[in-house]
């Protein structure tokens, strides 16, 4: 991946990609190193749009497309083990806790 594309002339195309990283993660806890990595490239995003992308999305993409049943998800919820933090990590893309630099502790809250 860090090794630039070349083409049969031995050039780099200019206008095509090169290079690029990709990450993909469910959201955990904001004091992962996958958290860390999503701010990072949330913000060069803003700063250069046109060399970082962030996406995210909850459940309701894959069960629109019909990727995963709705009826899937309502036993998810009406299991014993059921747990709303947990859920909304893995299937509402929540991230949870606070980083060191927060100004609220929210595991004490």
């Amino acid at each position: 991946m860090n090794v630039s594309r070349r083409m049969p002339n031995g050039e780099t195309n200019e206008n095509e990609p090169n290079q690029q990283q990709l990450y993909m993660t469910s959201a955990g806890v904001k004091s992962s190193y996958a958290y860390e990595k999503l701010i990072d490239c949330f913000t060069m995003s803003i700063i250069n749009p046109k060399k970082a992308f962030v996406w995210g999305c909850d459940y309701r993409v894959p069960v629109l497309h019909g990727l995963l049943e709705k009826q899937f998800i309502q036993e998810l919820k009406m299991s014993p083990t059921y747990q709303e933090e947990v859920f909304a990590r893995e299937y509402l893309s929540v991230w949870s806790g606070g980083s060191e630099e927060s100004w609220f502790n929210f595991d004490k809250l």
